[in-house]
């Protein structure tokens, strides 16, 4: 029998593989890390039409290094300071997008 300790372990290692697919479908030029563009794309797919400004707003919540996208470093850390936030404070607008991607396993074309 699976101690509490070896499922927490396991559900760290799932939501890290998960997490790390989720960056992989955002990130359509391959470059590893997630411009407007690319979150626009995410967004039209999902049926939402934001103005450039607004996807530059949310991509600017978790771009520490002020370059204008979200590299896996940032990735990670916006979504592990999302899933601790107890105070309603963080910006949600990228996390909720990878909850989205996380729980379409099937990488389902949204139409």
């Amino acid at each position: 029998m699976a101690t509490a300790d070896s499922r927490e372990r396991y559900a760290r290692k799932n939501e890290a593989v998960e997490l790390r697919r989720a960056f992989d479908v955002l990130d359509l030029k391959r470059d590893g890390k997630l411009d407007a563009y690319e979150l626009g794309q995410m967004f039209n797919k999902l049926g939402h039409s934001l103005k450039k400004s607004e996807v530059d707003e949310i991509i600017w919540e978790v771009d520490e290094d002020c370059d204008q996208c979200v590299t896996w470093a940032e990735f990670q850390a916006m979504y592990h300071r999302c899933r601790r936030d107890q105070t309603g404070h963080e910006p949600y607008g990228l996390f909720n997008v990878v909850q989205f991607v996380i729980n379409d396993k099937e990488n389902r074309e949204v139409i």
